[in-house]
């Protein structure tokens, strides 16, 4: 599309405030994991209409410019909404020690998350 999208962390921490919003209200964050897709499918489908589509046929500049101009509004709009500190969920999972003296500690979230990741690296590869 000649769109370099310089905005897609905002996109993903937005989707991350999202499931952690959701956590919030009490919903169970897996369950707040498809939530979260489909809200910034929405919000991706109405940045392209708005955004990306005027910018499509232009040059590279004008299409960086406006895509960096994007990234750094929702920054600020995740920053004002949310607050600077850093916020986490709590799946509820223990944590998974290794070692006698539990020189490590891993916990089962990042576990899991790896383990997705790896999955659909290998997956990618494969393809």
């Amino acid at each position: 599309m000649n769109v370099k999208n310089l905005a897609q962390g905002d996109f993903v921490i937005a989707g991350g405030y999202v499931a952690w919003s959701l956590d919030q209200n009490g919903v169970h964050p897996f369950l707040g994991i498809p939530v979260a897709f489909a809200v910034m499918w929405v919000v991706g489908w109405i940045t392209y209409k708005l955004v990306i589509k005027r910018v499509i046929e232009r040059d590279l500049f004008t299409s960086l410019l406006s895509i960096f101009g994007l990234a750094v509004t929702m920054a600020q709009i995740l920053n004002l909404i949310f607050g600077s500190d850093t916020q986490s969920i709590d799946l509820g999972y223990e944590t998974l020690r290794f070692g006698p003296n539990t020189f490590v500690d891993v916990p089962m979230s990042k576990l899991i998350g790896v383990t997705v990741a790896l999955l659909l690296a290998l997956d990618v590869i494969a393809s």
